[in-house]
């Protein structure tokens, strides 16, 4: 288990390289930040610039769920790829957004965008 600032990551396995400030997590990779939740299988973050990059992963927040192929960045600014967003339970006529790539971005007012590229 790792924790810091309010980033909590979990695996089967932690491997934390002190030199490069970076952990590898592998196996029921869970990381939580605030009301956000990710789940892989494998994720590296690192603890000195809060950044990470994971590859196939699900994560939701409050009735919003989301799974990409990958993703890189820090949690307010990401970028995603192969992505698809949906509101609400998995269901055939839920509203979702699908896209090759979404660039997310949470501005300094608390407000976020998503920008949408290419169809997926």
């Amino acid at each position: 288990r790792l924790t810091q600032e309010g980033v909590i990551l979990t695996a089967d396995e932690i491997l934390y390289r002190p030199g490069a400030q970076t952990a590898i997590a592998r196996g029921n990779v869970v990381l939580v930040r605030g009301p956000q939740r990710l789940v892989a299988e494998e994720l590296t973050y690192n603890t000195a610039t809060r950044t990470f990059a994971v590859g196939r992963f699900r994560v939701g927040q409050a009735g919003i769920l989301a799974e990409a192929a990958s993703a890189e960045g820090q949690p307010d600014s990401l970028t995603v790829a192969a992505a698809t967003v949906g509101y609400g339970e998995p269901e055939p006529l839920a509203p979702a957004l699908s896209a090759r790539e979404l660039e997310y971005q949470k501005t300094p007012e608390g407000d976020a965008t998503i920008a949408a590229r290419g169809n997926y």
